[in-house]
């Protein structure tokens, strides 16, 4: 897959589970995937098209990770993907996501990454991040920082917050349509302001698992 495919610049790095019932001593359960029984692995592909440029099968426990597994998963597959120092953007979600870990792609490697966070980040801008940030009360408020390369946004979407960090993007706004309740109970379809680095965040679940499925079913 290296070799014969030269990926866009959007990229995303997830973790893949393909459906397998059978006897495996490292199969795994994941209760909020789609496929829930399988064998877990690590995929970077394409944003858009899920096109997987590689992926490898969790086995188990990886000893002697300096920063943490997923820290280590990020890395590797972008090594292994043959993208390093070329200038790619990689989208991830919060299993993956730290300060830590995008200054360390920024500056090492070459690559700019955005992906939603966990409040329990060490480095976080805590003024913003946390359960109940001061300012950020309706849907469509928000708050920006900035910390040299990174960004950091606090978004109010319908029913919680979305925190975000990303060294690809600076504040800007755009907006998104969303159906709004209104008093009288009708919903009405409003433009609602929205970071413009939330973007292709979480697509490669959906695409690489289409990708996994339909090369299984036709093999």
């Amino acid at each position: 897959m290296v070799s014969q495919y030269i990926p866009k610049r959007q990229l995303s790095v997830d973790e893949v589970m393909v459906p397998f019932k059978g006897r495996l001593s490292f199969k795994q359960y994941m209760p909020a995937k789609p496929t829930k029984w399988g064998i877990k692995m690590w995929a970077i592909a394409e944003a858009d098209t899920g096109y997987v440029s590689f992926c490898e099968v969790y086995s188990g426990r990886i000893n002697g990770t300096a920063h943490g597994l997923a820290n280590h998963v990020v890395k590797s597959c972008i090594e292994k993907a043959n993208v390093t120092g070329q200038g790619y953007h990689v989208y991830m979600d919060n299993y993956f996501t730290s300060p830590t870990l995008f200054t360390d792609l920024f500056q090492h490697y070459n690559t700019g990454a955005c992906g939603t966070v966990r409040l329990n980040r060490r480095e976080l801008p805590k003024d913003i991040m946390r359960k109940k940030p001061d300012g950020v009360t309706i849907h469509g408020d928000m708050q920006f920082r900035q910390m040299d390369a990174l960004a950091a946004v606090v978004l109010k979407d319908k029913k919680k917050y979305v925190n975000l960090i990303s060294s690809i993007h600076d504040f800007s706004v755009g907006v998104v349509q969303r159906n709004v309740q209104q008093a009288d109970g009708l919903f009405q379809r409003q433009e609602i302001p929205c970071p413009k680095m939330m973007g292709l965040i979480g697509l490669t679940s959906t695409y690489s698992t289409m990708y996994f499925n339909t090369n299984l079913e036709m093999a």
